[in-house]
């Protein structure tokens, strides 16, 4: 039996809470995460480059080379074009995709307001048919 594994896409770490999700829930074995070149690239996305092909060339080509299959899971978590279009070229190689859900607490002292980000779960990319 093929080992499950997940790919993630993202300019920082999964929280300890994400990763042992992805090992109970989703059957994980391995969690694979952009090499630091690429991670740097995804944090910094040139905000003026409108060929989103172009753009993710270097990230469908590290899945390409790692021979994601329709066994894995990918994780995309950035810049929210980009994010698309990665979850639709991964859904069109028959990849199941997944995004975090993270319910926002805010707290408001005087006249300071925190807001923090906590992982409720993962939730796997789905396309209506109306498209």
């Amino acid at each position: 039996m093929k080992m499950k594994r997940c790919f993630v896409i993202m300019n920082h770490s999964l929280k300890s809470e994400q990763t042992a999700e992805l090992i109970s829930r989703w059957g994980v074995s391995e969690v694979i995460t952009l090499p630091v070149g690429l991670k740097a690239l995804f944090a910094n996305l040139p905000a003026n480059e409108t060929n989103l092909t172009q753009l993710t060339k270097p990230f469908t080509d590290w899945l390409t080379s790692e021979t994601i299959s329709s066994s894995d899971l990918a994780f995309i978590q950035g810049e929210p074009g980009v994010s698309f279009y990665l979850v639709h070229w991964l859904m069109s190689q028959k990849i199941n995709v997944l995004h975090a859900t993270t319910p926002r607490i805010v707290a408001e002292q005087e006249e300071a307001k925190t807001s923090t980000f906590l992982h409720q779960y993962f939730r796997m990319y789905q396309f209506s048919n109306a498209i």
